[in-house]
């Protein structure tokens, strides 16, 4: 296998992973809601925002079902505060053209972005793709998944707790 693809395979383990972590934030958000609130959180939630604003609503519908003290409430925000660290890490890789990242652009730079460079859009500042780009998708992949990991044991303990 050539470096791009490894790359684009890597890149698809993220976007998978990160799928997979928020569609567990969105089995607690069902499983912690009740009666026809269920049905309203699930319109919510796939109402077509941004991933933060989902993790958002879980984390407010689980400190209004627990409180803001509980451990599972702490735990969850934990967790949301280490998807929001990585949010923009894993927005680079997985928003930026291979070429780009490879640094194959054959273009003039637009506003001053050159070959390698990324820019966050709603950020002032920029995120340098690494030339170990491969080896910083495999980390952030296996971050993306030990989170994922933390939210279906908060699930799980949730369960427990509500019986």
């Amino acid at each position: 296998m050539n470096p791009s693809e490894e790359m684009a395979l890597s890149i698809g383990r993220m976007t998978m992973a990160w799928s997979r972590l928020h569609f567990a934030l969105y089995e607690l958000l069902i499983y912690i809601s009740e009666g026809e609130e269920r049905e309203a959180k699930r319109t919510e939630f796939f109402r077509g925002w941004e991933d933060w604003r989902k993790r958002e609503l879980v984390e407010q519908a689980l400190i209004a079902c627990l409180g803001v003290a509980h451990p599972l409430s702490l735990r969850l925000g934990s967790a949301l505060k280490r998807c929001r660290d990585l949010a923009d890490k894993r927005n680079a890789y997985i928003h930026t053209p291979l070429f780009e990242m490879e640094g194959l652009s054959r273009v003039e730079p637009l506003g001053g972005i050159h070959p390698g460079e990324v820019w966050a859009p709603d950020r002032s500042d920029r995120y340098q793709i690494k030339s170990d780009a491969l080896t910083v998708c495999q980390e952030l992949n296996c971050e993306i998944e030990e989170i994922e990991d933390l939210i279906t044991d908060i699930i799980d303990e949730a369960i427990i707790a509500k019986m």
